[in-house]
């Protein structure tokens, strides 16, 4: 049984006839990883798109049923589905793919903490999830891209590696490229301004913060995702 569930829409295609000639167009599905019908299938807002899905034009203020031709059906949802579900939903909200988040939870129960509260700290220190807590991407994906692209310094050396997981007391900067960037000067930076921190975070000015210590549990909001789920799923 797969793991995830395939998302698919239509596409038109041209098809060549034996003289190399178009002479039509056909159908074919090709996969959909829009983060608006991820929220829809997962039944919640999980804010892919940051503030954007705060706001009047978010697809699923309009259309809160799964999509798919009969996304406005009830269906029955199995003991598996309802695992599989909650795996899935943590999954869209750091945007992780199915064999990173089964890493982190297999990482997690080797710990002698509590398993919970280890996968939430390894969630939440990654260098991704740090970068838009802290106002400097519009979302994680956004933070992914940044990253990569080598805008962002650990403790003064530049890192490219979004799944990094900072440590207790670790300094986190903007690089001096990015600091020039036109995106960061007239929006980004504006924003982060306003933007509530954490108090395991501490800003030092408007380009440089601290990771003061790890996150708690109860500090997280996790859109009442059911851990012990992913971890029943993970264990089979």
């Amino acid at each position: 049984m797969a793991d995830e569930e395939v998302i698919e829409s239509p596409q038109a295609e041209e098809i060549s006839d034996s003289a190399g000639a178009k002479t039509g167009a056909g159908l074919r599905f090709v996969k959909s990883n829009s983060a608006c019908r991820k929220c829809r299938r997962a039944g919640m807002k999980l804010f892919l798109k940051g503030d954007r899905c705060a706001g009047a034009k978010c697809a699923f203020t309009r259309r809160s049923y799964a999509p798919g031709q009969h996304g406005q059906k009830r269906s029955r949802i199995s003991d598996y589905g309802r695992h599989l579900l909650e795996k899935q939903k943590l999954a869209f909200i750091y945007d992780l793919r199915e064999n990173q988040l089964r890493k982190l939870v297999k990482k997690a129960t080797n710990y002698k903490e509590n398993t919970e509260e280890k996968i939430v700290q390894l969630l939440e220190t990654r260098l991704d999830s740090i970068v838009y807590v802290l106002g400097w991407a519009r979302s994680r994906n956004e933070a992914k891209k940044l990253i990569v692209s080598g805008h962002f310094l650990i403790n003064g050396k530049r890192l490219d590696k979004s799944g990094y997981n900072l440590k207790a007391k670790d300094k986190i900067a903007l690089s001096l490229r990015a600091k020039s960037l036109k995106v960061y000067k007239e929006s980004i930076l504006l924003l982060a301004r306003d933007r509530q921190i954490p108090a395991y975070l501490k800003k030092v000015n408007e380009t440089e913060a601290t990771l003061t210590r790890m996150p708690e549990f109860t500090e997280i909001n996790l859109f009442n995702i059911s851990l012990p789920l992913i971890i029943e799923f993970y264990s089979r």
